[in-house]
């Protein structure tokens, strides 16, 4: 069996545009942060992180712990999370299999009874 000639299809190289002379925009690095864009990054210190452990604890919600540190929501949430995460992968697999069969608990139904 002969080899099968493949044609190779070039495309056309793009060719930059060139800018007016009178052009404003500065080059930047790709990688470099541009100004007003990048937000200040929090950095919790142990303290807020314990704060935040205790509240969550005492069955505050995440907001209002936010609201309390001057934090973001996100921030908490994002924090919360990963403690569960490295808690559950901490833990006896045994633990870990008994916690995934337990049930959840109830949720309060919003109706409210009334005595007639």
């Amino acid at each position: 069996m002969a080899p099968v000639k493949r044609e190779v299809k070039h495309e056309p190289k793009l060719e930059a545009k060139h800018e007016k002379t009178g052009s404003i925009t500065p080059l930047t690095s790709p990688t470099a942060p541009r100004p007003g864009t990048s937000p200040q990054r929090f950095k919790m210190s142990d303290r807020d992180r314990e704060i935040i452990i205790k509240m969550r604890l005492d069955g505050i919600k995440p907001v209002q712990i936010a609201e309390t540190l001057g934090i973001k929501a996100s921030t908490v949430s994002m924090f919360l999370l990963r403690k569960r995460k490295k808690a559950m992968n901490s833990m006896d697999p045994d633990m870990v299999q008994l916690l995934a069969r337990s049930p959840l608990p109830k949720k309060r139904s919003n109706t409210t009874r009334r005595d007639k």
